[in-house]
């Protein structure tokens, strides 16, 4: 993930991922498995950036 205008993560509350804080113009990693199909929510936990939307989510499929 590469933040572009000021510091962001990324959540998945199910499977327990998160990364780092990034700052403006940083990126941050992470690398996780899954191991079954469906949707999950993922967002970002800085502030109120989740209620300002944003969040998407994660389609997993065979």
């Amino acid at each position: 993930m590469k933040s572009v205008d000021m510091m962001h993560d990324f959540v998945i509350d199910e499977l327990g991922v998160r990364t780092r804080i990034a700052q403006a113009g940083e990126m941050a990693e992470v690398e996780f498995g899954v191991n079954k199909t469906g949707e999950l929510e993922f967002y970002c936990s800085i502030g109120n950036h989740r209620d300002m939307g944003m969040v998407g989510t994660l389609i997993i499929e065979e």
